[in-house]
C-alpha cells in the first residue's frame, strides 16, 4: 500500500513540475506532442473537478447534469489554469522555480482558483437560465 501511494505522490510531483515547465515558460511554440500531452493532462483535471461540478450543478441542471457538470469542470479547470498563470507570473519573480520548491501550496491555490472559477460560472449560467426564462414567459 505505501509502493502504491509513494507512486502516486512521485508520478503526481512529476506532472506538476511539467505543467509548471509547460504553462509559466515564456516558449511559445509548441510541438504536436507537448499540446496532446497538454489535452490530456486538463482532462484528467476536469474529471478530478468533476464531482464538485456534480454536486454544485445538481438541483439547477436535473436531468441534463451530466453535459452540464463535463463543462462546468473542463471550463472550470481552463479558465482557472489560465488565471492561476497569470496571477503566478504577476506576483512572483521566478514563478516555475517556486512552484518546484513549494508544489503543494502551488497545487492547492490551482484548484482553489479552478473551483472559484466553477462556482462563477454556475453562478453565471444559473442567472442566465433565470433570464431566459423569464423572457420566455412574456414572449
Amino acid at each position: 500500500m505505501m509502493n502504491i501511494l509513494n507512486d502516486l505522490i512521485t508520478n503526481y510531483s512529476l506532472w506538476w513540475q511539467s505543467n509548471v515547465n509547460y504553462t509559466l515558460s515564456s516558449e511559445k511554440r509548441r510541438s504536436p506532442r507537448e499540446r496532446v500531452r497538454r489535452v490530456c493532462d486538463g482532462l484528467l483535471l476536469s474529471v478530478l473537478m468533476l464531482p464538485g461540478a456534480a454536486l454544485i450543478s445538481e438541483p439547477a441542471f436535473g436531468h441534463h447534469l451530466y453535459q452540464a457538470s463535463v463543462m462546468m469542470a473542463a471550463t472550470g479547470v481552463v479558465t482557472g489554469d489560465w488565471l492561476f498563470c497569470l496571477i503566478m507570473k504577476r506576483i512572483i519573480k521566478n514563478p516555475t522555480e517556486y512552484c518546484r520548491q513549494n508544489p503543494l501550496s502551488t497545487t492547492v491555490i490551482f484548484y482553489l482558483i479552478s473551483h472559484c472559477v466553477m462556482v462563477a460560472l454556475y453562478i453565471y449560467a444559473i442567472v442566465f437560465i433565470s433570464i431566459m426564462n423569464v423572457i420566455t414567459l412574456y414572449f
